[in-house]
């Protein structure tokens, strides 16, 4: 992972200043990427040839993969997510024809991370709508206690200061 994003605040401003430069990868004449994934807040730059192969290739957190030559895509799927991005200012070209052509372009928007700790009930349930009162949330409280925020074994609930 390369940087992180600067965390907005309601007291920034529109031009406030990030304090993490993104990171730059640059492949200077061949870039070959058979699948996995680039994560993290970096422009990733193929000058002159990227060949896109194999299997399903993910592009998150920030990451920019970024085709200023010539692309030659055969197969696998780009996923993107968390506002990464597949620019290309060049050309992409299906390398077998669109015949045998076997990859998708997709985006997948925001991903929870529910292996750090995220909230798995994030998607239906948002801060915003408990802001603005405009959301019955005593559900969501409910299913957080009982699946995200349980006590450790050994431990007791404490109500009012009485156990």
């Amino acid at each position: 992972m390369i940087g992180t994003a600067a965390q907005p605040s309601v007291y920034d401003t529109l031009d406030a200043p990030d304090l993490s430069p993104r990171g730059v990868l640059t492949a200077i004449d061949v870039m070959k990427w058979e699948g996995g994934t680039l994560r993290g807040k970096a422009d990733i730059i193929a000058n002159k040839t990227l060949f896109l192969f194999g299997g399903t290739k993910y592009i998150r957190s920030l990451s920019k993969l970024i085709n200023k030559g010539h692309a030659e895509w055969s197969e696998g799927d780009i996923i993107m997510a968390d506002q990464a991005d597949f620019v290309n200012l060049g050309t992409v070209q299906m390398t077998n024809g669109s015949a045998l052509f076997n990859g998708n372009n997709l985006v997948e928007g925001t991903i929870i991370p529910v292996e750090n700790g995220g909230d798995p009930f994030a998607l239906q349930y948002h801060s915003w709508d408990l802001d603005q009162g405009g959301l019955d949330f005593e559900e969501y409280v409910r299913l957080r206690t009982l699946y995200v925020s349980r006590a450790p074994v050994g431990w007791t609930e404490e109500l009012d200061g009485k156990v």
